[in-house]
């Protein structure tokens, strides 16, 4: 028998639940139990689930069996008894300009944001950086003040994706407050592969107020890189 477990997602995503392996379950749970879910994109109807409209803030709660496949990718919780999940997303497809701040470069590196392009991994919009001999990065600021009071063990993700040859990709958790650098790590990305989760696991965020997502690359001469980004998280378990 499987255990329960509480999940608990807040997200200001409309499109939060199109990543991969999370609508397919909760279809196949519920709709094998109660057959009642009716999964439209952004919108969420069945016993025991509450969602906000499209475009808002969802707060979905559900007593389910196992964890959905995409928190487990990110904590790696799968057989945890009984568990809390706080997760705020953004996949730049609400006020992009507003959200995330470019103009953080050196040399000939840029940033900026693609819309309705068609190169995005979920929804229309994608984020971009560009470098041939510099870096560039952008980043976005995320209060912490609707996670739990326990956030020791928390982790953060984007997915890239390299255009022009493959890249070494960083991922940077910021803490404003003295901007002291909490975490980073860098991923290597082939250029065939599509968009790639890079994972930052074990934050301990206690303690942080607010904390920047950033994700960066550098580049010494050629060739140039264009770097598609898509599909942000940060997820605290309790």
């Amino acid at each position: 028998m499987v255990k329960t477990v509480r999940t608990i997602i807040v997200t200001h995503d409309p499109d939060a639940f199109a990543f991969p392996g999370m609508g397919q379950y909760f279809e196949a749970v519920e709709c094998a139990r109660e057959g009642t879910l009716c999964p439209r994109r952004g919108l969420w109807s069945s016993g025991g689930v509450h969602s906000a409209r499209r475009g808002g803030t969802f707060v979905f709660k559900r007593i389910s069996a196992v964890l959905s496949v995409f928190s487990i990718a990110l904590l790696g919780l799968a057989g945890t008894a009984q568990a809390g999940i706080t997760q705020w997303s953004d996949g730049y497809e609400s006020n992009p300009f507003g959200v995330w701040e470019r103009g953080i470069q050196g040399g000939d590196g840029h940033s900026w944001v693609d819309i309705g392009m068609g190169v995005a991994r979920t929804g229309n919009n994608n984020g971009w950086l560009f470098a041939d001999n510099g870096w560039s990065a952008m980043r976005t600021a995320k209060s912490l003040g609707g996670f739990p009071s326990n956030r020791s063990n928390c982790a953060a993700a984007i997915h890239a994706d390299p255009v022009g040859g493959g890249a070494n990709i960083g991922l940077e958790i910021w803490d404003p407050n003295g901007w002291r650098k909490i975490s980073h790590t860098v991923k290597w990305i082939d250029d065939s592969a599509g968009y790639q989760l890079i994972t930052l696991p074990n934050l301990n965020l206690n303690g942080v107020g607010t904390v920047y997502l950033q994700p960066i690359y550098g580049n010494n001469g050629g060739p140039a890189k264009y770097i598609r980004l898509d599909d942000a998280i940060i997820q605290c378990v309790y």
